[in-house]
């Protein structure tokens, strides 16, 4: 019984520099890893507590309250006012990142380059509980 072995040609295999390059690029990709995994798990938890605040009497209550106001203002800011109900999401989605964003960089700390506490709550409050 024969057994071929094959021997495996250096020109089938990448050189070592593409090698270092890669495990370099890898690096960098998987470094980020760690800091996403605990933003998701921060942005999780804050979607159960969102959740169950708006299912409690006082979330409807308040929900109710801004949705007649969306109704009330349909007429003035929309053509179609049977699209009332988009106001209420469209509104924070152009509010809520800009006004952020400007929070953050007023409160950044003027002596340091970047504040890592400051930067982390602002993934989280950007991602928000819609993850």
């Amino acid at each position: 019984k024969k057994v071929y072995v094959m021997e495996i040609q250096n020109g089938c295999l990448r050189p070592a520099w593409w090698q270092a390059v890669m495990f370099c690029v890898s690096a960098v990709i998987l470094s980020v890893t760690p800091w996403l995994a605990a933003v998701v798990a921060v942005s999780l938890v804050w979607d159960t507590v969102w959740k169950r605040a708006w299912d409690s009497a006082p979330g409807r209550s308040l929900w109710q309250s801004i949705e007649n106001a969306s109704h009330a203002a349909a007429p003035v800011l929309l053509q179609d006012k049977r699209d009332a109900m988009l106001l209420p999401i469209i509104f924070p989605l152009i509010l809520y990142p800009t006004m952020l964003f400007t929070t953050c960089v007023y409160l950044q700390p003027r002596s340091a380059p970047l504040s890592i506490p400051l930067m982390f709550a602002y993934h989280v409050l950007r991602m928000g509980p819609y993850f």
